[in-house]
């Protein structure tokens, strides 16, 4: 693994602590609709995440 790759993962892995909090934020405001698009824009970096671990499984 590169060490850009690990700095690339480490920042996809704390985007993704930023948005949970963002989205509890968002469920405890009642704003269903912002914590909504938060889960989708978690579950794009998530799928971004996986798709860098994999590679680096197959190296």
């Amino acid at each position: 693994m590169t060490d850009l790759r690990a700095r690339h993962i480490r920042v996809l892995e704390s985007l993704l602590e930023v948005l949970e909090m963002r989205a509890e934020q968002a469920e405890e405001q009642n704003d269903d609709d912002g914590a909504e698009r938060i889960r989708t824009q978690m579950a794009a970096r998530a799928e971004e995440l996986a798709a860098l671990l994999e590679e680096d499984l197959e190296e």
